[in-house]
């Protein structure tokens, strides 16, 4: 069974941001087609909950819609400021990490130093800083 650690934590809350912000730009493309809809008059933006193809929608439905979309984006951008803090908060208490493998692979992995820089920043020999790099695990981050 593998240990939820730190790096594991820090990657899910990568992986999450990047859904959440993945999903604000779908929400506000569509947005955008509801709101040139409802001003050209053209509104095809209709649901069939009755299982019924179904044809145009209205401005009602497409006013519907758009304030539908909007509530969702101020919930996602909401819920998206919290995650930037908490990644902000780690992020400063992964750099206060007292184990130099910790501090190399925060370095190396989350500031995205070279190790030729982690060296100079932590007074240590390049070869040193290499060896501990090699042996530490890297963060998944994508």
């Amino acid at each position: 069974m593998e240990t939820y650690t730190w790096s594991t934590a820090y990657v899910d809350l990568l992986k999450e941001i990047n859904i959440l912000e993945m999903r604000l730009r779908d929400l506000e493309r569509d947005l955008r087609g509801a709101e040139r809809a409802y001003e050209g008059g053209i509104v095809k933006l209709t649901a069939s909950y009755s299982g019924m193809p179904s044809g145009s929608g209205t401005n009602v439905q497409a006013m519907d819609y758009a304030e539908m979309l909007l509530n969702e984006i101020v919930m996602i951008e909401n819920t998206l400021v919290r995650k930037h803090a908490t990644k902000i908060e780690m992020e400063q208490q992964m750099g206060e990490m007292q184990s130099l493998e910790r501090r190399i692979s925060f370095m190396r992995d989350v500031e995205q130093k070279s190790l030729q820089q982690i060296a100079l920043d932590l007074n240590f020999s390049y070869s040193w800083v290499s060896k501990i790099s090699a042996r530490t695990e890297r963060l998944k981050v994508s």
